[in-house]
């Protein structure tokens, strides 16, 4: 019996009985909504997030892109991070923000980590499994100095920061101000302003 696209889960992880690198997963079959993410070897395969998914990476893109322009870095929505062709990793996260990090060839995808890594969490279990602790650990492992979690259902932003051996974690609500010492010159915004009303 053939599935109903629209009933199928936005979001698989699945362990394969054969081991699959970085590079491979641009020799696997590219549909207009299917994404494909590697994550300590554990292959995720996502549908295109839905409109309010990416309202919430245009507006980081329009509030913290000038911030890293002006610091002499730059805001980038969805790069592809790959750090060896031949790892166990390979994302695209939702924005990140690059300050010394170099910029890849042209043609290339990010070969470091940003200093800044945000994800904008849909919704279902599996995505949120795939944000709040794959990628968590993912982000720690490769270098990341923040990593951002924005969780449009619960209307908060987790800001990570790197400690000298963990992460340490603050949530903020509408009505906090996100900031960060790696842009110093941004005022932040306040957490509502990346939500709908």
């Amino acid at each position: 019996m053939e599935e109903n696209s629209d009933t199928l889960p936005a979001v698989v992880a699945t362990r394969l009985d054969k081991r699959i690198a970085a590079i491979d997963l641009d020799q696997l079959p590219h549909e207009w909504d299917t994404r494909y993410e590697l994550i300590g070897g554990v292959l995720f395969m996502s549908r295109k997030p839905p409109f309010g998914h990416q309202l919430v990476i245009s507006r980081l893109d329009r509030k913290v892109g000038p911030a890293a322009d002006a610091a002499g870095g730059c805001g980038v929505p969805e790069p592809g991070i790959v750090w060896e062709d031949e790892g166990d990793d390979n994302v695209a996260p939702d924005f990140v923000v690059l300050l010394k990090t170099p910029l890849p060839k042209p043609g290339e995808k990010l070969r470091t980590c940003p200093e800044i890594v945000v994800e904008v969490v849909s919704s279902g279990e599996e995505n949120r499994k795939r944000d709040y602790v794959a990628k968590r650990e993912l982000y720690w492992r490769r270098g990341a100095i923040e990593y951002w979690i924005v969780d449009p259902e619960l209307r908060e932003v987790i800001r990570l920061t790197r400690g000298s051996d963990l992460w340490s974690e603050n949530v903020l609500h509408p009505g906090q101000r996100l900031t960060t010492p790696l842009l110093p010159a941004w005022q932040g915004l306040d957490v509502a302003e990346l939500f709908s009303p």
